[in-house]
């Protein structure tokens, strides 16, 4: 069901510019294009618009289908949390009215509706129309956003967010100001790339140095709420399959003798595994790839000691997990999306083998 809320406001921007049961196609606001196996592409908007996403030769290794729209729907959620705005503020009475008064918070939006079952190979580079040309000025850099429903996956405690895509993705604004340029850090990345946007007073300067490491910082705990060291694996949660996501070295480890989830007689190869300390305390770094993927979290598989649990509860990102009373997001979740920064989560109780 997650899938289907992210792509259902992709649709419909392109179901505005094209008759039903047409492939490929361009309209004014949006476009389709199919790539064949190992080829690259651009799609682009007609002009005058400037916006277009570039896929390298290589990109994908299966033929895919890929849409591009620049136009964010007023009736989706997004509008409702631009970075820009004081979500304290935020209340279905004078929703509608901020909405109205941030419009122009957004200097420029792309939707790239790509599989969510294909992995990417390579980076992709996109380009930011900007809805007016006055709004961007040459050479300046804008930190790229990415909207993450999240809240529509359990809890509606967890707000949508609009989520700086990792500390060095920018878009820098051309001479001229016809366009702002990004690249995406896609290599090793599944799913769709969805809402993007570059806001109002959101530059690289503005912003000063990024404050934070993308992480997850989580506790282990056994029957008890004692903590336990063991070893905590990270997999992308696609389809309903688990995909192990692999972090750059030097952090996590390849773990030892855990077969694949789905191929059947292999061993997972990635570096998806870190262990928790005699406290039940662990620490994952994440590469900016995983920024807004959709993840599941396992713990104790590689013990015999343990049975493998596949559960655990999300805590706020100013929560503490070593403390029992942290404030819980979601409870008794298989699955979480990565927030840029903090995300944090402790284990429901990993118990002794029998």
């Amino acid at each position: 069901m997650r899938v289907i809320r992210w792509i259902m406001p992709v649709v419909a921007v392109f179901l505005l510019g094209c008759g039903a049961g047409q492939s490929d196609f361009t309209a004014e606001h949006a476009a389709q294009l199919t790539i064949p196996v190992n080829q690259g592409a651009t799609l682009a908007l007609p002009a005058p618009s400037t916006a277009q996403v570039s896929f390298p030769p290589d990109t994908f290794s299966e033929e895919v289908i890929v849409m591009l729209g620049d136009q964010l729907l007023r009736t989706d959620a997004s509008w409702r949390y631009f970075p820009t705005v004081d979500q304290a503020a935020i209340t279905d009475q004078n929703a509608a009215q901020l909405e109205t008064a941030h419009a122009g918070d957004v200097y420029a939006a792309l939707v790239v509706n790509t599989p969510a079952d294909v992995m990417f190979n390579r980076d992709v580079t996109v380009r930011f129309a900007p809805y007016e040309t006055a709004a961007l000025q040459s050479g300046e850099s804008y930190a790229v956003y990415r909207f993450d429903f999240q809240s529509d996956s359990a809890d509606s405690s967890i707000q949508p967010r609009w989520n700086r895509w990792g500390n060095d993705v920018v878009a820098t604004v051309v001479a001229g100001g016809a366009y702002a340029e990004a690249t995406l850090p896609t290599t090793g990345f599944y799913g769709l790339i969805g809402s993007l946007a570059i806001f109002k007073g959101h530059t690289a300067a503005a912003l000063a140095a990024p404050e934070q490491t993308t992480r997850i910082y989580g506790k282990v705990v056994n029957e008890s709420g004692n903590g336990i060291a063991s070893d905590v694996g990270l997999y992308l949660t696609i389809g309903g399959r688990q995909y192990p996501a692999g972090l750059d070295a030097p952090y996590g480890r390849t773990p030892v003798g855990v077969a694949h989830p789905f191929l059947d007689g292999q061993l997972i190869t990635a570096r998806n595994t870190v262990d928790s300390d005699s406290d039940g305390l662990f620490e994952m770094i994440l590469p900016d790839r995983l920024i807004g993927q959709f993840v599941h979290l396992e713990f104790g598989t590689e013990s015999a000691a343990y049975q493998t649990q596949l559960e655990f509860n999300l805590l706020d990102q100013d929560a503490d997990p070593d403390n029992s009373q942290a404030l819980v997001l979601l409870e008794e979740t298989a699955n979480m999306v990565i927030w840029y920064g903090e995300n944090k989560a402790v284990s429901l109780p990993v118990l002794a083998a029998n």
